[in-house]
């Protein structure tokens, strides 16, 4: 949907004067190199969100763990990176 081969809704953002996109949460399962890609070639930042699955709703939720979230939020940004939200050879 987002893309040239969609609907073009980053290309549209962009034209209607928006400068980043916010993501409140997505799955870091999934590889998102393709959605940031096309963010970049639109002149787009994009603010990197959270879900909070893991840590409420998830099988190893915080409740679990005392709410001491530090593991599960470090695993989540860890998968974030590998799915794209890193960029090699960049500072």
């Amino acid at each position: 949907l987002w893309g040239s081969g969609g609907r073009g809704d980053l290309g549209l953002m962009r034209q209607l004067g928006a400068n980043a996109v916010r993501l409140y949460g997505n799955d870091p399962r999934l590889n998102h190199t393709t959605f940031l890609y096309e963010a970049q070639t639109q002149g787009l930042d994009v603010i990197v969100g959270i879900s909070d699955f893991p840590y409420i709703q998830g099988a190893d939720s915080c409740v679990n763990t005392n709410f001491n979230c530090y593991d599960q939020i470090k695993k989540q940004y860890l998968q974030n990176l590998q799915s794209g939200f890193l960029v090699k050879g960049s500072t």
